[in-house]
């Protein structure tokens, strides 16, 4: 459960009474994508099976999900490939930054797939980025992407929030110091 509190709250007697709990599943996503790159791009949590069936009949291509195993990733794979989408999936089950090289060439690979999306597509690609509640990991490999496609810090920075400000507001400076090294790298062809 997630406590949603207006950050205008903070500090006052009204924060106090701000105890509206919300599960993960009643966050709204972005209603209004994101056009990059010729394309779209929306975050968020985790869809359920009603959500991607909406994607799909909204003309979506993809569904980027960053979830390990244990975390139903492989059950939104079938569900996204039964409704004619692209499923591009990160095996990675915890929210730090990659801390080893072999994880580094991981997300080095997933980063410059991600990239092709928009850069190399024949048609503007719709695109659904997720995590399990769309903040740490979704958070920093979008963040990253758009560091890629060429966006400065800044811009990025200003994009992410436009995406989802509980996103570019908690997914943490470590995830967003690693997310701008590695999304300023041009891979090598």
């Amino acid at each position: 459960m997630l406590v949603v509190c207006p950050s205008s709250y903070a500090g006052s007697k009204k924060a106090s009474t701000c105890s509206k709990k919300l599960s993960f599943s009643k966050i709204k996503t972005t209603q209004k994508p994101l056009h990059i790159m010729g394309g779209e791009l929306q975050i968020g949590h985790r869809p359920q099976h009603r959500k991607i069936k909406n994607f799909a009949r909204d003309g979506f291509t993809h569904i980027v999900t960053i979830q390990g195993p244990s975390e139903a990733a492989l059950t939104i794979g079938r569900m996204v490939e039964e409704n004619n989408m692209t499923w591009v999936w990160l095996p990675l089950s915890r929210a730090s930054v990659p801390s080893s090289e072999k994880e580094d060439q991981i997300a080095e690979e997933f980063l410059s797939q991600l990239t092709k999306i928009f850069t190399d597509s024949e048609h503007p690609p719709r695109v659904y980025i997720h995590c399990a509640a769309g903040i740490h990991r979704t958070g920093m490999y979008t963040f990253a992407l758009l560091r890629r496609l060429g966006y400065t810090f800044k811009q990025s920075k200003r994009l992410l929030y436009a995406l989802s400000p509980q996103t570019a507001e908690n997914m943490g400076e470590e995830r967003l110091i690693w997310a701008d090294n590695v999304g300023k790298k041009r891979p090598k062809n």
